[in-house]
């Protein structure tokens, strides 16, 4: 994946973090289909209904990115490093041995809506939404999900 963030670009609350990103080579990485939506907008529901109960699926991604932040972690490097066969799959993630069979990200939006007082949570935002873009990128496919259904974007 290429990083399209460049310092000119990138939001000022971002320069504070040490963002890190490991390129990641498209022919060598899982391939991935992302699924995005509120919370609460039946992208569980769907991902099983779709692509079955046995489709590698990784729930809460929006949870697992805030988590390795706080923590102190890169979850960027940390996915990266897992999609490219680099390392196991993180707990959240309920990936198969099968690295041919495409992986579900079922990503929370958390674009739209009021934005934070707090910078943390700006950054927080800014960073999770940049990667959701590198993501998007790099998927196979990506679907939107709102009230239960799906509209596909890519």
């Amino acid at each position: 994946m290429q990083n399209k963030l460049t310092e000119q670009n990138k939001p000022e609350e971002m320069n504070d973090l040490n963002e890190q990103t490991v390129p990641c080579a498209t022919d060598k990485c899982r391939s991935i289909r992302l699924l995005i939506g509120g919370i609460a907008q039946g992208k569980t529901t769907y991902a099983l209904t779709a692509y079955g109960r046995e489709t590698p699926r990784w729930e809460d991604f929006a949870a697992w990115f805030r988590e390795r932040l706080q923590n102190g972690g890169s979850p960027e490097e940390e996915c990266e490093a897992f999609l490219s066969g680099g390392a196991p799959p993180p707990k959240a993630c309920l990936a198969g041995e099968d690295k041919e069979q495409p992986l579900l990200i079922l990503a929370d939006e958390i674009g739209s809506g009021i934005v934070p007082m707090a910078k943390e949570e700006r950054a927080y935002r800014e960073r999770y939404g940049h990667y959701l873009c590198r993501l998007a990128e790099e998927a196979q496919s990506v679907e939107r999900l709102l009230c239960g259904l799906a509209q596909k974007l890519k």
